[in-house]
């Protein structure tokens, strides 16, 4: 059975994507994980998975890390190369995941003779300006617009280098995002994979409640938002939105993230408190059962976010709930193949409108749809294409 290297500069804890890609290459291929997090954070995820080795690594703050971080970030996870060699394993393929793991992988691809694949799960160098503040003025502005040049520029300049020499395949999460690297690098459209972010068919857990949030009377709808809580999310439009909606609803916030404070502290002021929930993050899909529709907003602010595809919109289908989604190239894709929601701007008042049209049409206006739409995105329509584009 040929080895794979998996690198992964985050935790894989809730990285669905990784955990979905490894369970199905462990159906061909020996993997070995390496990431930065907790043993633990894996062991439900591959529990009964033999031939998936994880090795959790501590990830290293020093201030030659927090400089390289911020300027020459391709460079900060060279110490991977000695991670994975110290295990003095073969290796037929060494995968990295995302722009940061791209060098140290194309090294140790290098030194072992091996197949270097890349996952992109983004337009990684795009994404950068989400890492610094939207306003900034004087010297802070300054530095941090020579900070953001520095990284693009270098982060370009890795990406082009190794694409060209080094990676074997590239895989990355859309179709739009596929035909942009095509473009930007030229690169054989036979060598790139668009692997969707799909949810596994019935992937969802029972949320044991009596029947609904204790938050929640009997007539209200609840409105569901799972994810991440930071920049580029229109959270704080969605947040105001619920204060022009029509009718009675509880916005049910699942996940954390550096805005939380903030968002309870507008819906303090705009006096909508008692009509959104907060709760911690959460196994994938654990909340669908109960929610009325499902809302995915993205703010278009970077190419990466322009031509994203959302996780969570699929795994709302999966659930079988309706959407409300920001206008998008991927999301107009789906909403021309099927028709299970609205497509929205960012504007609260735009944004409450069609929360009220999918609410007053309800759950089961879109039912039939969504059972198409579900058989539709789904990953097992994945496996053997990602497993066939990996072997040729």
């Amino acid at each position: 059975m040929k080895k794979i290297a998996i690198l992964l500069h985050s935790n894989i804890r809730t990285d669905y994507r990784v955990i979905r890609i490894m369970r199905t290459l462990a159906t061909k291929f020996e993997l070995y994980l390496f990431f930065h997090g907790q043993k633990d954070d894996v062991l439900d995820h591959f529990m009964g998975y033999d031939n998936i080795h994880c090795f959790a690594l501590q990830e290293r703050i020093s201030l030659k890390q927090k400089i390289l971080r911020h300027s020459l970030f391709c460079y900060e996870y060279l110490y991977l190369i000695d991670e994975v060699l110290n295990h003095k394993i073969k290796f037929d393929y060494v995968w990295a995941n995302d722009l940061p793991t791209l060098y140290p992988a194309s090294k140790i691809a290098k030194i072992l003779d091996a197949k270097l694949i890349y996952d992109s799960h983004e337009i990684f160098i795009e994404t950068l300006n989400q890492f610094f503040p939207r306003k900034a003025f004087f010297l802070k502005k300054l530095v941090f617009d020579s900070l953001l040049s520095i990284m693009r520029y270098h982060g370009r300049y890795i990406e082009q280098r190794e694409l060209k020499r080094s990676v074997y395949k590239l895989i990355t999460v859309n179709e739009a995002l596929k035909n942009y690297f095509i473009k930007i690098y030229k690169l054989d459209p036979e060598n790139v994979l668009a692997v969707y972010n799909y949810t596994v068919r019935n992937d969802h857990k029972r949320l044991y409640f009596s029947d609904r949030l204790s938050i929640a009377s009997e007539d209200a709808k609840i409105i569901l938002y799972q994810g991440l809580l930071n920049e580029g999310r229109a959270l704080r439009q969605l947040v105001t939105s619920i204060k022009y909606l029509n009718h009675k609803a509880i916005l049910l916030i699942v996940g954390n993230g550096p805005l939380k404070t903030d968002l309870e502290k507008l819906a303090e002021e705009l006096k909508i408190r008692n009509n959104i929930m907060f709760i911690d993050e959460s196994p994938e899909n654990y909340y669908v059962k109960i929610a009325d529709m499902g809302i995915s907003l993205f703010e278009d602010y970077n190419l990466s976010k322009k031509f994203a595809s959302p996780n969570k919109v699929f795994q709302y289908i999966n659930g079988l709930l309706p959407v409300v989604m920001q206008h998008s190239q991927e999301n107009q894709k789906v909403i021309d193949s099927f028709d299970i929601g609205e497509l929205t701007s960012i504007e609260p008042t735009d944004i409450a409108k069609h929360i009220d049209l999918v609410l007053g049409l309800g759950k089961e206006h879109y039912k039939i749809n969504l059972e198409k739409a579900k058989d539709f995105y789904v990953w097992e329509n994945h496996e053997q294409k990602l497993i066939s584009f990996i072997l040729g």
